[in-house]
């Protein structure tokens, strides 16, 4: 029987660590259509503790693909940071069903064997149940963390590369993956690239393997050769029983890549028949009956005629807006995805410019495109998936985001639905955005050299600039108080813009400001806080007429500003300053932080936010205005650029797409689950008795039930509200047999998972 007693202390340091070295740590959240894995810091940031959680809310589909697989007419792509499913069902207007963001887990590779999905993440191994692929579900993961690598699935194993080596793993339980062997390929390096043939499996790496797996769980090399060259495979295509390989010499740029043509026709003896040099770099390949299509960066995609295989011939070109990625068949259409735009894109010497077929204008870099290939040498576009952006800056109101690009449009992102996050419309600009600013039903965009621009998008499906202002210089930040736009002009200063009429908007005042480009500016009360290079300029606007410069706050490098109060938080550099203007004649630093560059920052309640590139975005604790607390960090999936904080929502610009979290102390409609930690049983191994604990930060209604392996309840042991603080409950296993049993959490919406071992 179990038997509960509560405790408000902490049991964590009196839980003893076991032996055991299977015993593992499975957790799942549920976040409405989405699942988060464990959380993995970013290097520079590893040193603190994450205090604060917040919770996933959605975001735009993000690009830069990683790996894509097709079945039937889904595509399932492993992206940074997380997996998305779209409908190709028509290849024309292909949707997105679902994605899974997975905050700081790097997705390299996926693999599918129904109803699971396997990606393989820097962190080792995660398993999706997409039974319904309009909501996919964690359902287990190893932790076994590698640099890339690749992946294959075979029944109930799957096979991991990392490096020289080669891990097997038991999926057979889902919610349980465990290691049978790790083996090492000899004179190898790098990751492998896989491809399972019945019981035989072929890797290529910086040789070629074929992999005996008659035995799954303790696969053999049964053959290896080595190439010409001191060649890394890049990826393979496999046709009947030749292996195509695109090579290209270890450690340099792949400038120079060639095909490895492997007859594995007698597999005890695989033989390279041909060596073709493509001449330019290969990154990934895919395969129809007759051709070979490899994607070649910023060459964009060749197709390859292999009847002949010993001689391929190219049989067609296509190039996209940007670097392309990896690539997979779909019926008569490829599917072509695509990353950074390609500034030195070039056929090259393998196309002809004048043949290569390419994207249409509307295709940005970064989109998902489907080609219909039935007819080379003609590769034509026939639809797309607009995943693609390189974000700069946001601008939030209670329905809308708006989002500047470099792309020169402003894309509006629906803010009015808390389960889904999606792209309404794009406004296209004449000019590239600077940080624009949303009040009431009026859009005010900073357009450099052609001043500023006033939208009225009251009516998104009738966008119209109502008003525009010529400024005396480059027009790049602008903010709004009242009736009057503040607007930043580069190389001169602060002009003050009349707004009473948007459709009549007039000049009432400027000033010229020293310290170098004047970058961003925020306003409150009767004063405007001017970024200019070094500095923090306090403006006192109360009579916008006649602006005036009242205080001067010398830093470091200032590009960005966010007002709370007396305090302004200037960001720049790797520097956060907080600075108290509660007397702005001498604002004066009481804080700062260092050791994450700021590119952009926002306030709300106790809690400030940066979007600080490679690092994502960070959360900081500044209830005491004395000290910045780094408190939690967001990874995004590859540069984040803009964060705008509001009372319900934290949104977060990044290169490749946009997030929305929780703000803390908002549910939003939304069921925020309590924060909590599952402690591991002690004993362990245990004989008949043993105990249970965890804490939880606040109260809430929580289960915790006592599970086989395959995953039956055997007996639940707490089924209740319960206050915040450690609770500990016993399980008296007398009446069950030897075993390894699971004990599950389940708080809110979230669940954590945890093995236990009962010797009699």
């Amino acid at each position: 029987m179990p038997y509960i007693e509560m405790m408000h202390k902490d049991l964590g340091a009196s839980m003893g660590r076991t032996v055991l070295k299977l015993i593992s740590i499975i957790i799942t959240v549920s976040l409405g259509l989405c699942a988060t894995a464990h959380c993995s810091e970013y290097d520079r940031q590893s040193d603190f503790e994450d205090s604060l959680e917040l919770k996933y809310a959605g975001s735009t589909a993000w690009s830069h693909f990683s790996d894509m697989i097709v079945d039937g007419h889904l595509l399932y792509a492993a992206m940074v940071f997380g997996v998305k499913i779209l409908d190709l069902s028509n290849p024309e207007k292909p949707s997105l069903v679902s994605q899974v963001y997975m905050n700081g887990s790097l997705t390299y590779s996926l693999a599918l064997q129904k109803p699971y999905l396997y990606g393989r993440t820097v962190d080792g191994l995660s398993v999706f149940d997409v039974t319904e692929p309009a909501a996919p579900e964690l359902l287990g993961r190893l932790d076994h963390s590698c640099d890339e690598g690749g992946m294959a699935v075979a029944g109930d194993y799957a096979y991991l590369s990392c490096g020289t080596r080669l891990v097997t793993v038991d999926i057979s339980i889902p919610t349980y993956p465990v290691i049978t062997s790790d083996m090492i390929l000899p004179r190898n390096g790098g990751d492998a690239r896989f491809y399972v043939a019945d019981t035989l499996m072929y890797l290529a790496a910086q040789r070629f393997f074929v992999v005996s797996i008659a035995d799954p769980a303790h696969p053999e090399v049964v053959s290896t050769i080595g190439w010409p060259d001191i060649d890394c495979a890049k990826d393979l295509a496999v046709v009947d029983s030749l292996v195509f390989i695109a090579n290209h010499p270890c450690g340099e740029p792949p400038g120079r890549s060639k095909f490895n043509i492997v007859n594995v026709a007698n597999p005890l003896l695989p033989e390279i028949i041909a060596t073709h040099e493509i001449g330019a770099g290969v990154y990934h390949m895919a395969r129809s009956s007759q051709n070979v299509f490899v994607s070649c960066g910023m060459t964009g995609i060749v197709s390859f005629d292999v009847t002949d295989p010993t001689s391929p011939v190219i049989a067609g070109c296509y190039m996209g807006p940007g670097i392309a990625g990896p690539i997979v068949m779909c019926g008569d259409h490829l599917i072509v995805s695509d990353d950074m735009p390609a500034w030195t894109q070039s056929p090259g010497r393998i196309c002809d410019p004048d043949s290569t077929s390419r994207a249409d204008s509307l295709t940005r870099p970064g989109d998902l495109q489907i080609v219909n290939v039935s007819d080379p040498p003609s590769l034509t576009l026939i639809g797309r998936v607009p995943t693609g952006a390189l974000h700069r800056y946001l601008a939030v109101s209670d329905s809308h985001v708006y989002v500047s690009e470099l792309s020169g449009d402003i894309v509006v992102v629906d803010n009015s639905n808390s389960d889904t996050v999606t792209r309404k419309r794009s406004i296209e600009l004449p000019q590239l955005a600077g940080k624009q600013c949303v009040s009431g039903d009026y859009l005010y965009v900073p357009l450099g050299p052609r001043g500023l621009h006033i939208m009225d998008v009251s009516n998104l499906d009738s966008v119209v600039t109502v008003g525009e202002v010529v400024t005396q210089s480059s027009a790049g930040a602008v903010d709004v108080q009242g009736n009057y736009a503040y607007v930043t002009e580069s190389q001169y200063g602060l002009e003050i813009v009349e707004i009473t009429d948007p459709n009549a908007p007039h000049v009432v005042g400027s000033i010229f400001l020293e310290g170098g480009l004047i970058m961003d500016v925020a306003v409150h009360g009767s004063h405007a806080y001017v970024a200019a290079s070094d500095r923090m300029l306090v403006v006192d606007v109360a009579n916008a007429a006649s602006p005036s410069v009242i205080g001067v706050f010398m830093g470091s490098y200032i590009l960005n500003l966010a007002v709370q109060d007396t305090l302004v938080y200037a960001g720049g550099g790797a520097r956060l300053h907080a600075i108290s203007v509660s007397d702005p004649m001498n604002p004066v630093g009481v804080s700062e932080w260092n050791g994450a560059e700021i590119r952009d920052v926002a306030t709300n309640g106790d809690y400030l936010y940066t979007a600080s590139a490679e690092a994502g975005a960070l959360i900081f604790d500044v209830s005491d205005p004395g000290q910045i607390v780094l408190a939690s960090q967001i990874h995004t999936p590859l540069f984040a650029v803009a964060v705008c904080a509001t009372h319900e929502y934290v949104w977060v610009g990044d290169t490749y797409g946009i997030l929305r979290y929780v703000s803390p102390g908002s549910n939003n409609g939304l069921d925020l689950p309590t924060t909590f930690t599952l402690h591991q049983n002690f004993p362990n191994p245990f004989n008949h008795s043993t105990t249970i604990s965890f804490y939880l930060t606040g109260s809430a209604h929580t289960t915790l039930e006592v599970l086989n392996i395959l995953g039956q309840r055997v007996e639940t042991l707490l089924d209740r509200t319960v206050p915040s603080g450690t609770v500990t409950a016993g399980w008296d296993a007398s009446g069950h047999a030897s075993g390894v049993y699971l004990y599950r959490l389940t708080v809110g919406d979230s669940q954590q998972t945890k093995k236990m071992l009962l010797l009699k």
